[in-house]
């Protein structure tokens, strides 16, 4: 079974690295083959994850991205869309699987939605979706949900003079 680290530039196979060196400002990892070479540089800090054990995924196994473009305002439906990815395995770690997918930019919106090559959809919690559209009505319940959390009605500043004795 072959092994792989994702670095910024693509997977790396663990059996090429002899070395790992912590870049102290940074707190990335440099990555380095029997002759020294550079394989790659690592955004994770923490060496279990960056090392556990990868596994092929099941050809037809996909990933659905979903993300919203609302910047500042609450996430409309029109706001969601989701991006379509091949899973090519999985990161397997204490009590979790992880999708690896092609190199995908990744934003802290972001939701995955796994498709299974049966046509099943599964959260990343293990939640079942009968489609794909119940999958994103539940992934823009969540925005909205976050977005009121962090934006909840405030008292204007007008409102608050108002309140105040004269």
């Amino acid at each position: 079974m072959r092994r792989f680290i994702e670095t910024r530039a693509g997977l790396v196979n663990l059996d090429h690295v002899v070395r790992i060196e912590e870049d102290e400002p940074t707190g990335h990892h440099l990555l380095f083959d029997a002759n020294g070479n550079t394989l790659g540089v690592t955004w994770v800090h923490n060496l279990t994850d960056l090392c556990g054990t990868i596994v092929s995924a099941a050809p037809g196994t996909f990933a659905f991205i979903f993300d919203h473009d609302a910047l500042s305002e609450r996430p409309t439906a029109e706001n969601v869309y989701s991006t379509l990815t091949p899973v090519i395995g999985w990161r397997i770690g204490p009590g979790e699987r992880i999708p690896v997918l092609l190199e995908t930019a990744r934003t802290e919106h972001e939701w995955l939605v796994i498709q299974m090559p049966t046509g099943q959809l599964f959260g990343m919690t293990g939640e079942g979706f009968d489609t794909l559209d119940q999958a994103q009505t539940r992934f823009l319940a969540d925005r909205q949900d976050e977005w009121d959390s962090t934006n909840a009605a405030k008292p204007s500043d007008a409102a608050k003079d108002a309140a105040e004795p004269a």
